[in-house]
């Protein structure tokens, strides 16, 4: 009862109760153990109250539990195997009727699972526990490591150890480990420290890796944890924990890089299907892709036609159809819709090429005319030339005309 135990006692008397309800009181440490052993089960009526060490006394005695929900009996009550949670007085009182009626059979079985799971308390691990720690503590001083010297490496640093054994090693850690150990020339380290650190080596060094490779470029997520992958030995949730902390430090933000990207592709001439499919490569996802275009819409006519523009500078000896087929043909290549690339072509001013055109189709024949006189003669040179016009677009009523004004010989250098 407590400091309540009087106006308890009182009350059992008050309700007629005080036949089947007994108070012990505080009693002696000795007899504690005969209380539990007489009990059939031990219950925290209180919603309140955690009393940790009591319910594993109880569990160690072979008592079922009834407790509230609480984060201390977590490993410990075993709902239905090591007794029960309740949520209120009526949820209480439904459990212990339901105890009452529980098969002696059964009772064994939770007593036995109630024994096994309160062994890790039991004086006999808590003793090899303690023996561990001074153990391993006697096993650390004898192989310490002094801190000889320090030197900074960018953001690594560079220990040289010398154990009591008079060994020397090399260790790189990161500032944060530096720092947050408190290491400092002639400190020391132990043996299980460096045994930790060594496994953190070559996280520090594959990021350190990173850091040189992000100096000279930007690059996405997938481009470093693939740097990663094919030149560290580093364990996959390692280059995970790389990437994470690359990015929560702005090294990489891929956000970013697609934006950039998208402005110089753009500025380069590149269409939508072509920045997306680069920018796909990269490893950036599609949507975040879609999502920078999307701002950019009104500047893909505008690219588009710059594009267009420049490619119609380079074939001012074309015909018109083949300046137009390949200006359509380049603008798909360069990743420029089909429905934009025709619409831009279909808008173009071609005047300039089309006064240009008889000139054009003139030097075509001459030029023809001269890489087939080689093979062929008469007729059939004429009639490969004029294919050889055909297939560069000229018009059949122009090539016929332009033929016509040109003198033709056969084999025995008769004009016809």
């Amino acid at each position: 009862g407590g400091p309540d135990l009087e106006p308890l006692t009182k009350m059992t008397k008050q309700m007629g109760i005080d036949h089947s309800v007994f108070l012990a009181g505080p009693q002696p440490s000795g007899t504690i153990a005969d209380y539990y052993r007489s009990a059939d089960a031990f219950i925290s009526a209180s919603l309140s109250e955690t009393q940790g060490m009591t319910f594993i006394e109880a569990l160690a005695s072979g008592l079922p539990l009834f407790a509230r929900r609480d984060e201390v009996l977590q490993d410990l009550l075993i709902d239905q195997e090591t007794g029960w949670y309740f949520t209120d007085e009526e949820d209480l009182c439904e459990k212990l009727a339901g105890f009452v009626q529980i098969s002696p059979e059964r009772m064994e079985t939770m007593k036995e699972r109630c024994l096994a799971i309160v062994k890790p308390y039991s004086s006999v691990t808590f003793g090899k526990r303690v023996e561990e720690v001074y153990l391993r503590t006697i096993e650390d001083y004898r192989h310490q490591y002094r801190i000889d010297s320090i030197r900074i490496k960018d953001t690594l640093v560079q220990l040289y150890l010398i154990s009591n054994q008079d060994e020397e090693i090399r260790l790189y850690v990161s500032m944060d480990d530096f720092y947050e150990m408190g290491m400092q020339k002639d400190g020391t380290l132990t043996s299980r420290q460096i045994e930790e650190l060594r496994v953190r080596e070559e996280a520090a060094l594959a990021y350190q890796k990173c850091i040189r490779r992000l100096a000279v470029k930007d690059r996405t997520c997938k481009e470093i944890y693939d740097f990663l992958t094919k030149e560290t030995g580093c364990a996959i949730n390692v280059i995970n924990s790389i990437v994470d902390r690359l990015e929560e430090q702005g090294f990489l933000d891929d956000e970013r890089l697609c934006i950039h990207q998208i402005e110089f592709m753009k500025k380069a001439g590149y269409g939508h299907d072509k920045i997306v499919r680069n920018l796909k490569k990269r490893g950036i996802p599609y949507e975040m892709i879609e999502s920078s275009l999307s701002t950019r819409m009104d500047d893909e006519r505008e690219n588009a036609q710059k594009y267009a523009r420049r490619i119609q500078q380079t074939h001012r000896h074309d015909s018109v159809r083949k300046t137009r087929d390949y200006i359509r043909s380049a603008m798909i290549r360069q990743g420029f819709s089909s429905d934009l690339a025709s619409d831009v072509v279909e808008h173009m001013d071609f005047s300039e090429n089309q006064l240009r055109e008889d000139d054009n189709l003139r030097h075509c024949i001459q030029k023809a005319t001269r890489r087939l006189a080689h093979q062929y003669s008469g007729k059939e040179l004429k009639d490969r030339v004029f294919r050889s016009c055909v297939s560069q677009g000229f018009r059949y009523e122009d090539i016929n005309a332009a033929m016509n004004e040109t003198e033709w010989y056969d084999e025995e250098n008769q004009r016809f």
